[in-house]
């Protein structure tokens, strides 16, 4: 019975896989800033504090999420020392614990936001959440190299699912009250992955001893545009399209006047599509799609 050491687990993905897990075999401790009704809790403020060196203690697997997942766009100088600290400095200190106490795996959970950077040498080279990202990632690979400790990286695209709260939902709500308008063709692509998913790859990736490689893309094998998620929540939610359609250019108008919905804008209506890694899956997995949103088996 494996021993299982998980962070974040109050986020989406969290106490999904938590759910998911429990059903399992497997003794689940967690790491946690809040305190929670678990025999297996370690609570600590470990954003302000030192995260305890006895953590990782008898532990086989480190599932690390904790982290702030919002991407806020080109950091100022107080969310970069914010996420810096958290989501990189925080990670690294969690990664040497795992490798003094001598775990067996660190599965690192990643963004697709990552795949966009190359080579981040520095601090002074982060400029967002994707290249904060991929500067882990990077340091994270160094750190393990030559150790017992497999690191697995494991990137996803935006996740959608039963209860998941993102900018996906917030498009869906929009489309529900029918406050969001038709818009005219855009040949925009996107990848997503439905959170049952998520879980089945963390937790393949739990059980396996090696991957044949460290960092893996993830998706639901589907490309979207924005046309096409919104005839998928349309038909979900029985909304007739809005009569008149609007250009692209309305779009990019108000994002020039307004930084939220500059941002947002991006989001929704640039490419996010690299090539994907399936093979965790098995021949035989077929992962769900947007249509399945409403639909989860955990």
């Amino acid at each position: 019975m494996k021993n299982i050491l998980l962070t974040g687990v109050n986020g989406n993905i969290g106490r999904n896989l938590y759910k998911y897990l429990s059903k399992k075999s497997f003794n689940i401790s967690f790491l946690s800033r809040k305190k929670m009704n678990h025999k297996r809790i370690i609570f600590c403020d470990y954003e302000n504090n030192e995260i305890p060196k006895d953590c990782c203690l008898n532990i086989d697997v480190v599932v690390h999420l904790a982290a702030y997942s919002s991407d806020v766009g080109k950091f100022n100088l107080k969310d970069k020392k914010k996420y810096l600290n958290f989501n990189h400095h925080k990670t690294i200190e969690l990664g040497k614990i795992s490798i003094l106490q001598k775990t067996k795996k660190f599965i690192f959970i990643s963004s697709s936001k990552a795949i966009n950077h190359g080579q981040i040498k520095n601090e002074d080279e982060i400029k967002d959440y994707g290249s904060l990202k991929r500067y882990t990632e990077i340091k994270l690979i160094e750190l393990f190299d030559k150790t017992d400790v497999e690191l697995n990286i494991l990137r996803f695209p935006l996740v959608y699912g039963p209860s998941i709260n993102n900018n996906l939902n917030l498009l869906r709500t929009a489309i529900k009250f029918n406050i969001f308008p038709k818009i005219l063709e855009i040949n925009n692509k996107k990848q997503l992955i439905h959170i049952d998913d998520v879980v089945q790859s963390i937790y393949l990736a739990i059980r396996s001893n090696n991957f044949q490689e460290t960092v893996l893309y993830i998706t639901d094998q589907n490309i979207y545009s924005i046309n096409k998620i919104q005839k998928i929540f349309r038909e979900l939610e029985g909304n007739k399209v809005p009569a008149i359609p609007l250009p692209l250019i309305i779009f990019k108008l108000i994002a020039r006047v307004n930084s939220h919905f500059d941002l947002y804008f991006k989001k929704i209506f640039e490419d996010d599509y690299h090539s994907d890694d399936i093979s965790i899956f098995s021949r035989d997995y077929k992962p769900k799609t947007l249509k399945n949103i409403d639909e989860t088996n955990i």
